[in-house]
């Protein structure tokens, strides 16, 4: 629509010919809200960036997965975000909000009607998320680990049988060979799997 043709009641797009972002501002971190799908935090924070934003960074966790692809499987490197649909921003010049809402459905978190600005601190804090996260799920797999062969009994210890026609009876180990032990039952030997057996004190 030509600017010399509007007349009373026609409607315009509210962000016209402005640009995502405006003149220069202290820099700042701020907190953006967009699609929850990963594909759509790396387009917003792609278009973002060529817009003028300095930098845009969404935490993530990385795991493996097996893919079958022609008849083989791989291991697969998977990323995942941490928190689905929340993009850090860093910019040095200053956000035309509504021009992000209307062009990408990009919004800031708020405080009021402020949109939230976080210091360096914090976000030096958030980019150690993902290790931390990796740490602790290290710690909470080896500690049960660590139950695991707490549980598992040794030879002359006593055990009791948790799965199987024996589930329940108390018997004594008499050798334990790999993953299966040899139990003592009514004076025969009887050849058992570890999973089976839980020690008893």
């Amino acid at each position: 629509m030509k600017y010399e043709n509007i007349k009373i009641g026609d409607v315009l797009p509210l962000e016209g010919n402005r640009k995502p972002f405006g003149g220069s501002c202290v820099p700042s971190w701020f907190i953006l809200n967009t699609g929850r799908q990963r594909r759509d935090m790396v387009a917003a924070s792609a278009w973002l960036e060529f817009s003028g934003a300095t930098d845009c960074w969404f935490p993530e966790e990385a795991f493996r997965r097996n893919v079958k692809r022609g008849g083989q499987v791989f291991r697969r490197k998977i990323l995942k975000p941490i928190v689905p649909g929340v993009v850090f921003m860093l910019t040095d010049r200053l956000p035309v909000w509504d021009v992000l809402y209307a062009r990408k459905n990009i919004r800031p978190m708020k405080v009021g009607e402020r949109p939230l600005a976080i210091s360096e601190r914090v976000m030096a804090e958030m980019e150690q998320v993902p290790e931390r996260i990796t740490d602790l799920k290290r710690e909470v797999l080896e500690a049960a680990e660590m139950a695991r062969l707490a549980k598992i009994p040794q030879p002359g210890q006593s055990a009791e049988f948790m799965a199987g026609p024996f589930k329940g009876r108390i018997v004594v180990v008499e050798a334990v060979h790999g993953d299966e032990a040899i139990v003592l039952i009514e004076g025969f030997k009887v050849r058992s799997t570890l999973t089976s057996l839980e020690k008893r004190s």
